[in-house]
């Protein structure tokens, strides 16, 4: 099962990650971390867009090298904080 998983959580941070940097010359990535970070700090919304601007750069996706499995574990860890963030701004919001 926890495979399955992996292999499902992998597929959708990659698409993720192709939708993200398909759009990006309509909608910034600036635009969409505010979005979603709506009514976060300016400085962790910074934080964010900084750090998906340098991703949508690197080498996530495609020939596997030492930079792109860097990059891909870069992105994985920026995924997870992003979400964890995007919940803490939620549960402000039921609250």
């Amino acid at each position: 099962m926890n495979e399955q998983w992996e292999r499902h959580r992998n597929f959708l941070l990659t698409q993720i990650y192709r939708d993200i940097q398909r759009v990006s010359g309509w909608y910034s990535p600036e635009a969409f971390v505010a979005s979603v970070l709506d009514g976060a700090s300016q400085k962790e919304i910074k934080k964010f867009n900084e750090q998906l601007e340098d991703l949508l750069q690197r080498p996530v996706i495609g020939e596997v090298s030492e930079a792109s499995i860097d990059a891909a574990i870069e992105w994985d860890t920026f995924c997870t904080s992003f979400f964890k963030a995007y919940q803490e701004m939620a549960l402000k919001e039921i609250k």
